[in-house]
């Protein structure tokens, strides 16, 4: 099991125990990303945003995500969203290796 998937269990678990815990939704929702599954991951990311919804590091995750599945408009309104919120949103999520 790759610690991604073994990430995700963990996040499984706390969502069942906290069901409105936003950043186990986010951090779920990048692990699934990192393996690809982008649509189960921006699921989680909506998640994450109808709890927190103002949070940068979603919509900035979630930006990455439509434009890896090719929703470039999409990613990029997401993307400039966060950058709103956050000025140096891109550089914070470059550190945890999430980027356009």
């Amino acid at each position: 099991m790759t610690r991604f998937r073994q990430a995700i269990e963990n996040y499984d678990t706390a969502l069942r125990l906290r069901p409105d815990f936003g950043l186990a939704y986010f951090n779920r929702a990048t692990a699934l990303a990192r393996l690809g599954e982008y649509n189960e991951a921006i699921g989680n990311y909506n998640a994450a945003l109808t709890l927190m919804p103002r949070s940068a590091i979603s919509l900035f995750g979630r930006g990455v995500a439509k434009r890896a599945r090719g929703d470039l408009v999409g990613g990029d309104a997401d993307i400039a969203a966060a950058k709103a919120i956050a000025a140096n949103i891109a550089v914070d999520m470059a550190e945890l290796k999430i980027k356009p």
